[in-house]
């Protein structure tokens, strides 16, 4: 909420602190700070010779002025940007900054960039490497588990490229329409759609299985799992839909609703893509799975179209010239046969 204010009455969002030493000749602070100053996305910059001037002495400014942007040798200056910590536009800001800073004060001097901004771009960057291991974790172990449940080799690529499909869609969503993402979301998203929507890939393919062991078609085999399983992979993406969902709408943490909005975005993805992709691609490679999984059961039995309604009969048939009623015994009141 206090950045919401920030933004919308000052134009501020993040603020760096920008410190350098002392010792450095004030002309050179002030050609610095005024580049700084132009770099795109800062609305303002607060330094001291910015408003005392490089021709007043530093001993003739009140001792309290002075112990508020100096000490210990060292000087602060404050910038404010109008990009949110953690973004990408944010992340450019700050490295543009530092290499302004660094021009300035060369091997010579000390001077650096902090605040919340330059920590997200710092932790960004530390955790990186972390992130990529976690994900592919992730699948390495989910990746096994079905390997073993099914004894398959072909059906874990089949399962985890179909819910990695639905995590990459739910992600490209973001990026189409230009909603911030915040740093860890791809990670957070990734391990637990992952694991908990590859769930609705199992049933689907363990009914598949039960069909085609009891001697079905695979087109029937497929059908009769495809309508069976429906039902229960829509009502467990709707209650991981509402339970993210209502953590969007009542939370003011924007990393959290950010994280929220697209959890529930992907349980609904997921869903789509199980009934819509892993079941005729489960239909098309069948005979692939059968050939690397153990205790599969292909079906011999040819396949035959499916309709979803049964066909009416026609209402105009022909009338039958032949038919007689005479083949037809009527019988009388009194009972007697004609």
């Amino acid at each position: 909420i206090g950045t919401k204010l920030l933004k919308e009455k000052f134009n501020m969002t993040t603020s760096h602190f920008i410190i350098v030493d002392d010792t450095i000749p004030a002309s050179r602070l002030v050609s610095m700070e005024n580049e700084i100053s132009n770099v795109k996305g800062v609305s303002s910059m607060l330094a001291y010779d910015m408003f005392v001037g490089t021709s007043i002495p530093d001993s003739i400014v009140p001792d309290d002025v002075i112990d508020i942007v100096k000490q210990n040798g060292r000087q602060v200056m404050l910038v404010n940007s109008i990009y949110e910590a953690s973004t990408d536009e944010c992340n450019s800001q700050v490295e543009e900054i530092e290499n302004i800073i660094h021009k300035y004060t060369d091997g010579d001097h000390f001077g650096y960039i902090t605040g919340e901004g330059a920590l997200y771009k710092d932790l960004i960057e530390t955790t990186k490497v972390d992130f990529t291991v976690t994900s592919a974790i992730s699948i390495i172990a989910v990746f096994i588990v079905i390997a073993v449940v099914f004894k398959s080799l072909s059906i874990p690529f089949i399962l985890v490229l179909s819910i990695e499909v639905a995590i990459w869609i739910n992600q490209g969503i973001s990026t189409i329409f230009g909603s911030a993402i915040p740093f860890i979301a791809p990670t957070v998203i990734s391990c637990i759609q992952l694991g908990a929507t590859v769930d609705y890939a199992i049933l689907l393919t363990s009914r598949f299985k039960e069909e085609l062991a009891k001697g079905q078609s695979r087109t029937a085999a497929m059908f009769k799992a495809a309508n069976e399983s429906v039902r229960s992979v829509f009502q467990s993406a709707m209650l991981f839909f509402f339970a993210t969902f209502g953590v969007y709408l009542v939370c003011s943490i924007s990393i959290v609703k950010s994280i929220c909005a697209m959890l529930a975005r992907g349980s609904i993805i997921s869903a789509l893509v199980i009934v819509f992709f892993v079941a005729p691609l489960l239909l098309l490679c069948e005979k692939l799975i059968a050939k690397t999984s153990r205790g599969w059961k292909s079906s011999d039995v040819k396949d035959e179209p499916i309709t979803a309604f049964a066909v009416p009969p026609k209402k105009d048939e022909e009338f039958d010239e032949e038919t007689s009623f005479t083949e037809f015994s009527f019988s009388d009141d009194d009972g007697e046969d004609e």
